[in-house]
């Protein structure tokens, strides 16, 4: 039976922050947003004698400017957002003393404020302790009934608010799966390939890390679809990428990258380790019972990282062995002529 291929709970866990790739685009309209609702006020605390509160209003505007002053030169918010919850509460707890159940409607517009600035868990704790602040100053000064609505109706914004980036979470995980697997098999695809392999590169320039390429192509796979159907086909690349995932090791990657051909990255793997791997996935392969009175071959081209080679480089020598392995009867291992090796390099099984 063919393997399922892995859903995306499986692939990848949820983003902890489905906002933060979007977050430094929302910034500066958030400080905009910010200054443009809390300079008015500003001014009308000032024209109604509450200097205290205004200036306390005053501070959260020279944060939000000069968080948007650095954010349009392309530097970070000097002032943390999560520092603008204690004039905050400051405000909101004055204004409550002053003029009652009015100074809690700021909870509303901050607890926003933060779930878009902040990531979710430091919103929720910053939220969190406004829900407190303003339940035990409403509940001393004006009333319990008011207090227990208060945290109703801050409690409700909170669920809906983790719910929404919840749902956020799951959805840039499917895309995030979709972008970079196979959909029949579950394999990566080459998207996924390229980005891998430039790591792969990159830490064998950095700190000489060995790396190898398995090239793996289907025998006469088109002879399977053209008699049997494209199901049958389609039944022997799950097989095929079950066995090969069931056999590799976790820190290996296997990746589609045409229809019937497969590349396995080997990272800090040496030319022997891969060779053996390489012959026993041949072996499982040709003894696979995919398709009935009908063996399924594979052909492996292997290719170690060299020094000074580059993804482009590496895959054309990983490919030329491949070519060398069906050039030499099929089912078979090659190794790239170019790697500095001194065993064997070919394994071959009986070909078809």
């Amino acid at each position: 039976m063919a393997p399922t291929p892995p859903t995306p709970s499986t692939a990848a866990s949820a983003p902890a922050d489905p906002l933060a790739e979007s977050r430094e685009r929302t910034q500066p309209l958030l400080f905009r947003c910010g200054l443009a609702f809390l300079l008015p006020l500003v001014a009308l605390n000032l024209w109604e004698g509450r200097v205290l509160q205004a200036s306390i209003v005053a501070v959260l505007c020279a944060c939000l400017g000069l968080n948007l002053w650095a954010v349009g030169r392309g530097r970070p918010a000097p002032v943390s957002f999560a520092l603008l919850l204690l004039p905050g509460l400051a405000a909101m707890w004055l204004v409550v003393e002053k003029r009652g159940p009015t100074g809690l409607f700021w909870a509303f517009p901050a607890a926003l404020f933060f779930y878009f600035s902040l990531r979710r868990s430091v919103a929720n704790a910053c939220v969190g302790l406004m829900l407190a602040v303003g339940v035990w100053r409403a509940w001393d000064l004006i009333g319990g009934d008011v207090a227990l609505r208060f945290a109703l109706t801050l409690g409700a914004l909170v669920g809906v608010m983790n719910l929404i980036l919840s749902a956020l979470a799951r959805l840039q995980e499917r895309l995030a799966f979709e972008a970079t697997r196979d959909a029949l098999t579950g394999a990566y695809n080459r998207r996924e390939m390229t980005t891998q392999l430039a790591a792969a590169v990159d830490r064998q320039r950095r700190h000489a890390h060995p790396a190898t390429l398995l090239v793996l192509d289907l025998d006469h796979f088109k002879t399977v679809n053209d008699t049997l159907g494209h199901d049958a086909g389609d039944r022997v690349l799950q097989g095929l990428v079950g066995l090969v995932q069931a056999r590799m090791r976790r820190t290996d990657t296997l990746f589609r990258t045409g229809g019937e051909e497969f590349v396995l990255l080997m990272p800090d793997t040496p030319v022997p380790e891969a060779l053996t791997l390489a012959e026993a996935l041949r072996a499982q392969i040709a003894a696979a019972a995919w398709l009935p009175d009908r063996p399924v071959t594979a052909s492996v081209g292997a290719a170690p990282l060299q020094p000074g080679q580059d993804v482009n480089a590496w895959l054309r020598a990983a490919d030329q062995a491949l070519y060398a392995a069906k050039a030499g009867g099929r089912n078979r291992v090659v190794l790239s002529p170019s790697a500095t090796h001194t065993g064997p390099t070919v394994n071959a099984g009986t070909s078809p």
